[in-house]
């Protein structure tokens, strides 16, 4: 699952189809067993994002990798955070994923601090994005979004980690009429599992166009916690 194989010979440029789970004009070469997902890319694979995707799809598919088992929200003890993980990093000055929203709502990019070895990843509860009847609410909030998203901020080689500021942002496609003075962005700054007792992160969102809202220069975001959206209308 967490291996690619490297195609010199592609479609684009010998015409042959491209087969997957059978080596092409070798009978009883099949595959035997399922595939869980299947991911095109239009570019090479640098080292830090097959950590990336790797760690996307252990996270998913409830596996532990043998290396570089770096996001760890997806644990039982953690609260199973295995949703739509997405994630930047750098692993050296010729290896990074620097901007990431993958197939989830949430964008972060323009890390400050990212340096050798350090990754942010986050991935959600698989909440409902939606707020009516949510309740666990700060001070001046009027409502939020049930999901609630959980970061890894690591070293992958196990030394002290900082990536900076980042900036998030939020695709609101589908979610109705949105007013950017409105949005705030909550943070669990105490870890407790609880929005209710921090205050919204004193940063206005800005309408970027395309239904995107962005928070810039987060600096909110350490290992463990937790963040999710909210209104005050």
């Amino acid at each position: 699952v967490f291996n690619d194989i490297t195609v010199f010979q592609l479609p684009q440029t010998n015409n042959n189809p491209l087969i997957i789970g059978n080596a092409q004009g070798a009978a009883g070469w099949n595959l035997n067993g399922n595939l869980g997902e299947v991911i095109g890319y239009n570019a090479p694979v640098n080292p830090t994002q097959r950590v990336i995707i790797n760690n996307y799809l252990a996270a998913k598919f409830g596996q532990v990798l043998p290396a570089n088992d770096i996001y760890t929200m997806d644990n039982a003890a953690n609260g199973n955070y295995d949703h739509e993980m997405a994630g930047i990093g750098r692993l050296n000055a010729s290896s990074s994923h620097l901007d990431s929203k993958g197939s989830g709502a949430v964008r972060i990019n323009n890390a400050t601090g990212l340096n050798n070895n350090e990754f942010l990843l986050w991935g959600h509860d698989n909440g409902i994005l939606g707020s009516w009847g949510s309740t666990d609410l700060p001070v001046g909030i009027d409502a939020r979004w049930f999901r609630v998203w959980r970061v890894s901020e690591v070293n992958s080689t196990g030394g002290a980690v900082d990536v900076g500021n980042v900036d998030m942002t939020f695709d609101l496609t589908g979610q109705g009429p949105v007013t950017a003075a409105d949005l705030r962005l909550l943070v669990d700054i105490n870890n407790n599992g609880i929005f209710a007792d921090d205050v919204p992160v004193p940063i206005a969102a800005a309408a970027m166009g395309g239904n995107n809202y962005r928070f810039a220069g987060v600096s909110q975001l350490v290992n463990g916690r937790r963040f999710t959206l909210g209104t005050i209308n």
